[in-house]
């Protein structure tokens, strides 16, 4: 197996999910700790938080797991596996997918997709989105949120918060 193959999370989700946040490829810390956004400066927990409340960031990650379940969201990511030196998406080439369609039909209750920045949603758009269409239709709304990423420093916490926020308490309401 080459030195840089990656290779991604099982998805997160409950029988009541109502929103898929899409992710591109875990970063290598995620992958080394097997969880979902495990890197210390990634964004994702904080910006949870928003909506879910600050108790969030004091769980475990399996706690967290279990609230955001409670809320009806679900984690997963475009790409099953990818070579990929280091942790930034436009590292990412031979990228494999990971079976939306399988999923959608595993948790009909999915209604809502929000993509952890640009990378998810350009590659659902033009490679999984199109299949979708073509095997009977495709009824979930979709938004790209500002990524989470460290990398992703240039927009502000505050825009990524309000985003964020505004997402979840739409999809959710």
């Amino acid at each position: 197996m080459p030195e840089h193959h990656k290779v991604g999370l099982p998805p997160l989700i409950g029988l009541d999910c109502r929103v898929l946040i899409l992710g591109t490829l875990p970063g290598d810390q995620s992958i080394a700790r097997q969880q979902y956004y495990g890197h210390p400066r990634n964004l994702f927990w904080p910006l949870i938080a928003t909506y879910v409340g600050d108790q969030i960031l004091t769980q475990g990650y399996a706690d967290r797991n279990e609230i955001l379940q409670a809320y009806g969201i679900g984690l997963w990511d475009v790409m099953h596996a990818a070579e990929r030196s280091g942790s930034l998406d436009n590292n990412i080439r031979h990228g494999q997918l990971n079976d939306v369609a399988w999923l959608f039909a595993q948790y009909p209750t999915i209604q809502h997709i929000g993509f952890n920045g640009q990378s998810a949603a350009s590659i659902f758009q033009k490679r999984i989105l199109p299949g979708l269409i073509q095997s009977g239709g495709f009824d979930k709304s979709m938004t790209t949120l500002p990524s989470s990423s460290p990398a992703n420093a240039g927009i502000s916490y505050q825009t990524k918060a309000m985003a964020w926020f505004t997402f979840l308490h739409q999809a959710l309401a």
